[in-house]
């Protein structure tokens, strides 16, 4: 049996995807149009339930979220380039960090 398409939890901001487009061309433009399906996925797999409007920088598309035990997170999504390269690691970073000290860390998958 096939499995559902998950549904798609957002949309991408018209300045944000003006950005994209402009400064990464097409591939800007795939990441554009991928972004809202990625982060459903995501959603699907981890469960957490949207929490706010989705919000954006230059190069990032942020979706605040609440965990299955109610805790705020957020679901980040960014194209990868030479720029962003190190970005996985930094937040891994981070939530090694975050539990060494004893607080509660994202899940990772």
């Amino acid at each position: 049996m096939a499995r559902m398409a998950p549904s798609v939890p957002f949309t991408v901001p018209a300045r944000f995807a003006e950005g994209r487009r402009h400064y990464e061309g097409a591939a800007g433009a795939a990441f554009v149009a991928a972004a809202p399906a990625m982060a459903a996925r995501r959603m699907e797999r981890w469960s957490p339930r949207p929490d706010g409007r989705v919000r954006h920088g230059v190069a990032a598309l942020v979706l605040p979220v609440r965990t299955g035990d109610g805790e705020q997170a957020v679901l980040k999504a960014q194209l990868r380039t030479e720029e962003t390269a190190g970005e996985g690691a930094a937040l891994r970073a981070r939530w090694v960090w975050r539990v060494t000290r004893g607080r509660r860390g994202c899940r990772r998958g």
